[in-house]
């Protein structure tokens, strides 16, 4: 997750970057470059979140026994050890 980070950081930056080519030069290149970073940027957060969203639906039906590596295995309940006292008890 720190990759996607460093990823939107340094693609935020470029952007900045074109705006501010544009800002000082007047030249609609830089404008076009900035679009086309963020085009391409979004389209790799979607695939990334879509990549995201597939491993999720994907685990619960990985035929695997709960426990093992597929689903948690179930918890017993247990009363709180402060609550287990005998009845009326001290």
């Amino acid at each position: 997750m720190i990759a996607l980070r460093v990823i939107a950081l340094l693609s935020a930056a470029a952007i900045i970057g074109c705006v501010l080519g544009y800002l000082s030069t007047r030249d609609r290149r830089w404008l076009g470059r900035a679009y086309t970073v963020f085009k391409w940027s979004l389209v790799a957060a979607l695939v990334t979140f879509a990549i995201i969203i597939a491993e999720r639906l994907w685990e619960p039906s990985s035929g695997q026994a709960p426990g093992k590596g597929g689903w948690p295995a179930p918890t017993s309940v247990h009363p709180a050890p402060h609550l287990a006292q005998a009845p009326g008890g001290r």
